[in-house]
């Protein structure tokens, strides 16, 4: 398996890129968003981790958080290709948390109703937030039904910044520092501060605050059990509204 490189653009808050094209991936990388590949014509090398398969008209290829991954086109191909960010994910998550599906999904007659159903929800114009939400739990429950659900693994081939990275998005709710997350994973804090810096740009307090930013604006737009903004703020790690409008107004100055 080649170097892979995080790829941060796919885990924007609410990412989703959903498209019919002809051209893959063939830099390896890895990020927090789900892929899945619709093969619609033409032939291409998968590779996820250790693994790597020919997947041809039919096939459907799906790639889970981490997995570093990449693509070897075999002449002229085309493709459905969806990208889904950890929002539009959530619930197939929270509901099979020790399990994903494989990546590798070849029967042709059960992907039949599948693909149709994607071809649908990525012809649909003005393709609302909640309908996209909707469409990628139907999309995992046809899934599902069409092929058992395998035990999650821990790669093989893991590097300190998929380390990393995972543990911050399991715990950004609770008071994690680098220093504490080092000491978890068994590294020096000096290594995690550069690789996390040279990945996304910033330190892991900048990282951390977005993402916990991230997660309040998803609350605030999606709040059945009528929390207060207060309550959103700890229920997202923040330990006070004043941490919380320093971390926002520190954030918004970065970006000037």
């Amino acid at each position: 398996m080649m170097k892979s490189q995080y790829n941060i653009e796919a885990d924007e808050y609410l990412h989703i890129f959903f498209e019919e094209d002809r051209y893959l991936e063939e830099r390896a990388q890895f990020h927090d968003s789900m892929e899945f590949i619709f093969m619609t014509s033409g032939k291409a090398i998968a590779h996820i981790e250790d693994k790597c398969e020919e997947i041809v008209p039919g096939d459907i290829f799906f790639v889970d958080s981490y997995s570093t991954h990449f693509y070897e086109m075999i002449g002229q191909i085309s493709a459905i290709v969806l990208v889904l960010s950890r929002e539009h994910t959530e619930r197939f998550r929270q509901l099979y948390s020790d399990y994903t599906l494989s990546p590798f999904l070849k029967n042709k007659e059960k992907n039949v109703a599948i693909i149709d159903f994607v071809k649908k929800w990525m012809e649909k114009e003005n393709r609302t937030t909640l309908y996209n939400r909707g469409c990628t739990d139907i999309l995992f429950s046809l899934l599902i039904e069409a092929y058992p659900l395998i035990k999650k693994q821990d790669f093989k081939g893991d590097t300190v910044l998929k380390d990393l990275l995972m543990f911050i998005h399991l715990h950004y709710q609770e008071s994690i520092t680098l220093n504490s997350i080092a000491h978890d994973l068994g590294y020096t804090i000096e290594y995690c501060s550069r690789v996390l810096k040279k990945a996304t740009g910033g330190n892991f307090r900048t990282y951390l605050n977005t993402l916990r930013l991230k997660k309040a604006q998803e609350l605030e737009a999606d709040n059945p059990q009528g929390l207060t903004q207060s309550e959103i703020l700890y229920k997202c790690g923040f330990s006070s509204p004043a941490t919380y409008f320093r971390a926002k107004k520190t954030l918004l100055n970065g970006k000037k």
